[in-house]
Order: C-alpha cells, then structure tokens, then sequence
C-alpha cells in the first residue's frame, strides 16, 4: 500500500514539472516575441531618427545656400548703381569736358518736377518741395534739377542771374531760392500774418475760406488763433450764427459758415452756392423772430388787489368767536358723575 502511494505521488510530481516546463517554455516564447517586437520598434524608431537627421542636414544646407545667393545678390544690387553712377559721369565728363559738371537724373523718374513761368511763385515752391522731399533731392541737386524745368520770364531770369552768379564759388539752394522770391514773389504776401488779420468776408464763404487758406499756409498760427480770426472776419450775420455753435476746429466753423450762408441764401430767395449741399432736401421755412412778452409787474396798481396779505396787529380785535374753555378736573369729575359730558357739561 506504501507502494502505491508513493507511485501516485511520484505520477502527481511528475505531472506538476510537466506542466512547469511547459509554462516556462510558453513564457520564453512570450518573452522571445516581446524583444522581437521592441527590437522591430526601436529599428524603426532609429530609422525614422537618422531620416530627419539627413533632412535637418540638408535643410541647413540649403539655408546656407539660400543665404550666400542672397549676399551675392545683394552685393551685385549695391555695386550695379555704382558702375552705372560712375558710367554716366564719365560719359557726362567726357561730353561736358569745357563745363566740368556732370547731368543730374532724378531718382524716381515717373515724378514730374513742377515747372515755373514767373507766376504764382508761393503755390510753386510748396509744390517744389514736396518734389524734392519725394523725390529725396540732395541740396546740391535741386538747382541743376529745376533749371530744366524753368520757362519763359522764370528761364530769362535764370540765365541772367546765373550770369551774375558765375564768379561765385558756391550757390546754395537757399541763396538761389531767395533770389528767385525778390523777383517773383516780392510784392505777393509781403506781410502774410497782417494780411491774414486784415481779410474780411466779402463774397461767398467759400471764396473767403480760399483766400484764409492760402495766407494761412503762410504764417506760422495755431488752430486757435486761426478759429479766432476766421470767425471774426466773417460777415457779421454768419459770425454770429457760428459762434452759437462754438465750433471747435477751423474745420467744423467753415462748415457751419457754409450751412448757415446756405439757410440765409435760400431764404432771402437767391440761388445757393454749388459747393454746398443742405442736409435735407426740404424747403427751409424761415421763422421771425419776436420778443418775448415783458413778465406781470409785481407793483400794485391803484385799482387792483393786493398780491400779499399781511395778518392783522395782535393788539386788534378779531371777529372770530372766542376759543371754548376748557373745564378743569375738578369739574370733570363732577360732570361725570352727574351723568353729563366732563367737556361741555351737557346730557349724554
């Protein structure tokens, strides 16, 4: 029997191991399968690493690249104005060899310099400085610059004073500009502020608002001091209009000149100016104006009542009955046991 038992535990053992080693082996197999799929990722992973290394290296040759054809590119840009710059002196040299200077080209050639004749010199030098502040013309070029744009009176005034000028070492634009405002512009806007003072409304508002603009880009006033002086020298029916509306900026007064001229022109029955159009297209009804009716006098007429009435002297008599008496509380008392009022004293 102790045969026995020992054969079914040596079965049972045996058993056990058999089903120990096959689980050792499935756990190998696992295992096997598990290095093999972290081998397979990190291949992959080591691939994808050196792919974007070799682009990361040729991105950072191209931009290398990129940046020597952008150097050399510039290089070529800032030596070509050179070469030609010193073409075109040399070709100007060689032609003007007698007068030794060489031809001036503006800088942007689509900008029409402004010609001159001799006439309206101030509205000409703004629009020549604007040229040369666009056109971005050194101080040594806006002579030979705007001599070749210079005509009739303008061009024999030029050739004369350049006459006149050719012992001189050096002219400078603020010399030759001076010049040219003594023989054009001398008796124009002598005074510009004293003119502007002086400028009244004569015509339309926006006549007068012309001829303020033109003498006010002359002077050197602040926007208050050109609000005041626009509203004092309209004509007096406007001015008083405007100031009602305390305009805050010469913009605002002159379109409140512009619509109350408007309102006037077409009550008056004239033809209103083109350059204003009214707010509505509806007739404007004009209102006279009346005066408002003088208050009541407070003063007492010899016929009327009086408005206040004042009590009567303490010392007077008075019509009114007498205040009833109070009884006392001794009589109270007795009143209420005899059954009658304690106030008056009367039956209940």
């Amino acid at each position: 029997m102790g045969d026995g038992t020992t054969t079914r535990m040596q079965k049972e053992l045996a058993a056990l191991h058999q089903k120990h080693d096959s689980l050792e082996a499935k756990l190998d197999a696992k295992y096997e399968q598990l290095d093999a799929k972290i081998d397979s990722s990190v291949g992959r992973l080591q691939t994808s690493m050196d792919q974007l290394a070799m682009d990361m290296r040729d991105m950072r040759r191209f931009m290398e690249a990129m940046q020597k054809r952008s150097d050399q590119t510039h290089e070529s840009r800032s030596v070509t104005p050179d070469l030609l710059s010193n073409q075109t002196s040399a070709l100007a040299g060689s032609s003007n060899e007698n007068q030794g200077q060489s031809r001036v080209f503006t800088k942007r050639s689509k900008i029409e310099c402004p010609r001159f004749n001799g006439t309206n010199f101030f509205g000409w030098h703004s629009k020549i400085n604007l040229f040369s502040a666009a056109d971005a013309t050194a101080e040594k070029d806006k002579i030979p610059t705007i001599m070749m744009h210079l005509e009739g009176q303008a061009l024999q005034w030029h050739l004369r004073y350049m006459r006149t000028m050719e012992h001189t070492s050096e002219l400078t634009w603020f010399t030759y500009l001076f010049a040219m405002r003594e023989r054009f512009g001398c008796n124009e806007y002598m005074k510009p502020f004293a003119q502007l003072v002086a400028l009244k409304q004569t015509g339309s508002v926006d006549d007068y608002f012309n001829a303020f603009e033109t003498l006010l880009n002359l002077c050197n006033c602040s926007e208050e001091q050109a609000l005041s002086i626009f509203l004092t020298n309209l004509k007096l029916d406007i001015s008083r209009q405007v100031q009602v509306n305390h305009p805050q900026t010469l913009n605002q007064a002159v379109n409140y000149a512009r619509h109350i001229e408007f309102l006037l022109t077409t009550t008056n029955g004239q033809q209103p100016s083109n350059t204003f159009l009214p707010i509505s297209a509806a007739p404007v009804t004009h209102i006279p104006y009346k005066p408002p009716k003088k208050p009541a006098s407070i003063l007492q007429s010899p016929n009327s009542s009086p408005l206040i009435t004042y009590p009567k002297s303490l010392s007077s008599k008075s019509d009114s009955p007498p205040s009833p008496k109070i009884p006392k509380r001794e009589e109270r008392d007795a009143h209420r046991k005899q059954g009658l009022c304690m106030w008056c004293g009367d039956k209940v």
